[in-house]
């Protein structure tokens, strides 16, 4: 069975922060991995999809709401620190839109290398974001609205 348009978006931004060269944090795709994550972690869980504000409905572009928790351990030296100055980090690597759309295109040369081939990011527009303190761990939430068209339901 296909992954949905959701998972498909987790997982092609846990692989584009796994390429990034954010240092210090295990990346998760929340609807796939592990429910019990090694600190500090960064979890991709999308938890809405709906038709994208403006667009035709027969085009089929949708707005999927991402958000990405960073959790770290409160005992850690540092942890706010780290915390903060991490999520600022992966809130600008998240916010350079034409390097996920890169990413996330297929290469001009082969071999394919992509999990995810049938979905096209078109924008990543800032949602919210908030903080936390989660039993012994600190927790940022920050969350985007990702643009995108799912190319394997299509009908021509």
């Amino acid at each position: 069975m296909a992954d949905t348009l959701n998972i498909k978006i987790e997982k092609i931004l846990k692989a584009y922060l796994d390429a990034s060269d954010i240092a210090g944090v295990n990346f998760y795709a929340g609807h796939t991995d592990s429910a019990i994550c090694d600190l500090p972690s960064l979890t991709v869980m999308s938890n809405a999809v709906q038709p994208a504000a403006d667009m035709p409905a027969e085009i089929n572009i949708k707005a999927v709401n991402v958000v990405f928790e960073l959790r770290v351990d409160s005992v850690m030296d540092s942890a706010k620190v780290f915390l903060d100055t991490t999520l600022e980090e992966i809130e600008t690597t998240l916010s350079n839109t034409a390097s996920i759309l890169a990413y996330s295109l297929a290469p001009a040369s082969l071999p394919e290398t992509r999990a995810i081939t049938d979905v096209h990011i078109y924008d990543m527009l800032p949602d919210n974001e908030s903080t936390g303190f989660d039993r012994t761990q600190w927790k940022r939430e920050l969350s985007f609205n990702v643009i995108c068209q799912n190319y394997d339901n299509l009908t021509v």
